[in-house]
């Protein structure tokens, strides 16, 4: 008798759906990864730059406090002493090319003011630095650069400033701003061999603040930096799809097949990360949920045997008792001639009732919770002492070792075993049977063998050595062999060893 239950299919819906891969998708998790990751770059890339501005400008700033750029004009005006040793006034080209020279030694990194000082002036301004001479009236004699935005302007000759700059030689700063911009500008007397005035050396520093700079100016740094946030960028996106989404979608591979209800598929990643973790607690889940199902699956399968094995007890059984005591009292009031036949229906009722008695047997479940936690051999002693007795067939058992059977294959290595002993008792006429269970290298083998008159086949009308071939094809590389002739019959069972 094979029973099927539900708790075995896998859900038809589950079963066919297709499985959703993961793939690249403008508003999917790999996208806004690789966008977080290019932003985060990109504030990251700003804060460096605009700390690195911060550093420099202060440097420039420190620099200029040091008094570089009074050093500088100090040098110059003793230069330009020279062409106003003449009776007449140097030319304006002439003056232009010597303030152009000078502004050029003032920006070349390695010259006056230093590399760093230097650097910064032209990543903030394209013209961080203008001059110009002035005759001691104040009219304009030449000013660099050509295309300069800006006009020296000087108080007028009524103003204190030129009485400091006719005793006075060192440069004097005279305009000092921090805010809006950075703004320093220096007038120094140019005095010929006499010690004659003869021109003022006017110079202006002007930048904007550095965050003014890297808010506003488009230099050649941005595009730069562009290109650097979108090879980020694809750099993230093909991580993310090659590293991430291929065992995402391994995990959402296993999951398909676990909704299934198929939990052999595993995930295969061994790796340290949370993924790895993720991957080891979830194959921990589904071999939980195996075990979950297959319990399940065996107190369901339980239970119907004990509902059929009540019914049949109650209807079949009950009523093939009262059958036999109707025929016996037939019997006795019976003529010779008909007793003979209602004797013979007597046996065959009592035959039918053997035969039921150890299909009850088959499905009765132990209700003692010792009993049910019996090792596998202490369960096939019970069942072929009590087979025997009932039999009265002779049983010799041997039994080796069968601690290592698995727990999981109990059930069927007692089922294959009543089914080969109630064939014997029902068919073979044998007066002796033998019954082993023996472990052999990485296999253990069942045996079960009778000295009745043979002829054991699997006929199509038969289905107890169907059973018991399929029971013995779940076991895990389970092998069945009938072997039978006049001499009795020998069925063989072979399955391998679990692994450790």
């Amino acid at each position: 008798m094979r029973l099927h239950h539900g708790s075995h299919a896998a859900p038809a819906s589950s079963a066919t759906q297709p499985m959703n891969r993961l793939r690249f998708s403008p508003r999917g998790l790999m996208t806004r990864l690789a966008l977080f990751y290019a932003v985060l770059a990109l504030i990251a890339l700003v804060l460096v730059k605009w700390t690195l501005l911060l550093s420099e400008f202060s440097e420039l700033k420190d620099e200029i406090a040091r008094g570089s750029l009074i050093t500088s004009m100090s040098a110059e005006t003793l230069d330009l002493s020279q062409d106003f040793d003449t009776a007449n006034t140097p030319s304006a080209r002439s003056l232009e090319h010597a303030l152009e020279s000078f502004l050029l030694h003032l920006e070349r990194p390695r010259d006056r003011l230093g590399n760093e000082p230097s650097f910064i002036m032209t990543e903030l301004a394209a013209q961080p630095l203008a001059a110009a001479i002035l005759d001691p009236n104040g009219a304009l004699l030449a000013s660099a650069p050509r295309d300069g935005r800006w006009q020296a302007q000087i108080a007028a000759s009524a103003d204190p400033l030129w009485k400091n700059l006719s005793t006075n030689d060192a440069p004097i700063l005279i305009v000092s701003e921090d805010s809006p911009r950075l703004l320093r500008r220096y007038a120094a007397p140019i005095r010929d061999s006499a010690h004659v005035l003869r021109g003022v050396l006017v110079l202006e520093l002007r930048l904007p603040v550095p965050w003014r700079s890297l808010s506003f100016d488009w230099n050649f740094e941005w595009p730069i930096l562009i290109a650097y946030l979108l090879l980020f960028g694809l750099g993230s996106a093909l991580f993310l799809s090659r590293y991430v989404t291929r065992r995402l979608n391994r995990i959402a591979s296993a999951a398909h097949a676990w909704s299934g209800g198929d939990f052999s598929e595993i995930i295969q990643d061994q790796s340290a990360d949370e993924l790895g973790v993720l991957a080891r607690d979830l194959n921990r889940m589904a071999s939980e949920l195996r075990a979950l199902v297959q319990t399940r699956a065996r107190l369901a399968s339980i239970e119907e045997r004990q509902r059929l094995g009540r019914d049949l007890h109650d209807t079949v059984k009950q009523k093939a008792f009262a059958l036999q005591m109707q025929l016996a009292a037939a019997a006795r009031h019976a003529d010779p001639g008909d007793r003979t036949r209602i004797e013979e229906a007597r046996r065959i009722t009592e035959e039918i009732q053997r035969e039921l008695m150890l299909i009850l047997d088959e499905m009765r479940l132990p209700e003692n919770s010792a009993h049910a936690a019996a090792t596998l051999e202490a369960q096939i002693a019970e069942r072929s002492d009590a087979w025997a007795r009932r039999s009265g067939i002779a049983l010799h058992r041997l039994v080796d070792d069968a601690r290592d059977v698995s727990a999981a294959h109990d059930e069927a290595v007692l089922r294959i075993i009543d089914e080969a002993l109630a064939n014997v008792w029902r068919h073979s006429h044998a007066s002796e049977a033998r019954l082993s269970l023996q472990r052999e290298e990485s296999q253990f083998i069942l045996r079960i063998v009778d000295n009745g008159r043979g002829g054991a086949a699997e006929r199509s009308a038969g289905m107890g050595i169907r059973n018991m071939r399929e029971r013995s094809a779940a076991l895990p590389g389970g092998r069945f062999a009938l072997s039978s002739t006049d001499g009795g019959t020998t069925i063989t069972v072979c399955w391998n060893l679990p692994i450790q």
